[in-house]
């Protein structure tokens, strides 16, 4: 029985390196997505603090 379930996982094996070639491009293309969604959000909220700091300077300076 040993041998038999042994044959049996590989040949589903077989069957499932295709899906997972096909998959990995899509895994590459999420994650490269993923890196630029990260360092868009970054950026804005970099802007974000940078415009908000100088609004409070500006406040500061002209006593706002």
């Amino acid at each position: 029985m040993g041998i038999r379930r042994g044959r049996h996982p590989g040949s589903s094996r077989g069957t499932e390196v295709p899906h997972r070639r096909r998959s990995a491009g899509r895994v590459v293309l999420w994650g490269c997505g993923a890196v630029v969604a990260l360092l868009v959000l970054a950026f804005v909220a970099m802007m974000v603090g940078f415009v908000w700091v100088m609004g409070e300077n500006h406040r500061k300076m002209f006593g706002g």
